[in-house]
């Protein structure tokens, strides 16, 4: 697959507005809420991809969820190219049982594969700020790979070293 990550993407299809997935545990500025992820399915094919539309905050009560309204259909959807990431912590397991406003810890496209009969795109579109009548999409990607903060931490690592070698030397000297 081509290297899409953070990168802008317009895609052409129509919503699966019966199918929507709500990521719990989501925060934007101190605020507990939820991302709504709707399908897309893309156009002259069989593949779906997973767009988030934004972040709302929940209701008073974690048992009432926003009434989600329909995804419009436009010529193009424009948004960021996002590969979901394995969390650290699994918060909870996926319970894709009921209605189909399902409730999940995280995105994991493994499991919600078989949902979509195996056609599901390994990427999530965050929905392009200039699309109406969503929800708040203050998305911060993080541009920075991997291994440039390991980088960082190995340059920092070293610093330390080298100021306790420092450190030690200066303090073993005899003072006459």
């Amino acid at each position: 697959m081509l290297d899409i990550e953070y990168r802008k993407l317009l895609l052409e299809g129509r919503y699966n507005n019966a199918h929507n997935f709500l990521v719990d545990n989501q925060l934007h500025r101190g605020k507990a809420g939820y991302c709504v992820l709707t399908p897309l399915l893309l156009e002259d094919s069989d593949y779906v991809v997973l767009v988030n539309r934004g972040w709302v905050a929940w209701a008073e009560s974690h048992e009432q969820v926003a009434e989600i309204p329909p995804a419009v259909n436009v010529d193009g959807v424009a948004g960021i190219a996002q590969f979901p990431s394995e969390p650290a912590l699994r918060p909870g397991e996926h319970e894709l049982a009921g209605s189909w406003l399902w409730l999940i810890p995280y995105i994991d496209i493994e499991t919600l594969q078989d949902q979509f009969s195996g056609q599901l795109l390994p990427t999530v579109l965050w929905l392009a700020v200039e699309h109406e009548g969503y929800y708040v999409r203050d998305w911060n990607p993080v541009w920075m790979k991997p291994e440039k903060s390991r980088a960082y931490a190995t340059q920092w690592f070293a610093f330390a070293i080298q100021a306790l070698v420092f450190f030690v030397i200066l303090n073993l000297r005899k003072n006459e």
